[in-house]
């Protein structure tokens, strides 16, 4: 990590959780995680990610099955 951006942590009392980028290092998963927040982890960012509703809107034509 540069100087600039170690002058910017520590300017925002901000640390690095180097545990936490090399775990995702080792098994990356494509999700992002804040890496300065102390609470955070991958678990609760998948607890608290939006559920895909796999719906069309209401009032949208309906699909015609695939292969048609």
């Amino acid at each position: 990590m540069g100087p600039q951006m170690m002058k910017e942590l520590r300017e925002r009392n901000e640390q690095v959780r180097w545990d936490l980028v090399m775990q995702l290092a080792r098994n990356p998963v494509g999700v992002p995680v804040a890496i300065t927040d102390p609470g955070a982890s991958l678990g609760q960012i998948l607890a608290a990610a939006r559920q895909v509703q796999n719906r069309l809107p209401d009032g949208a034509p309906p699909v015609p099955p695939a292969g048609t």
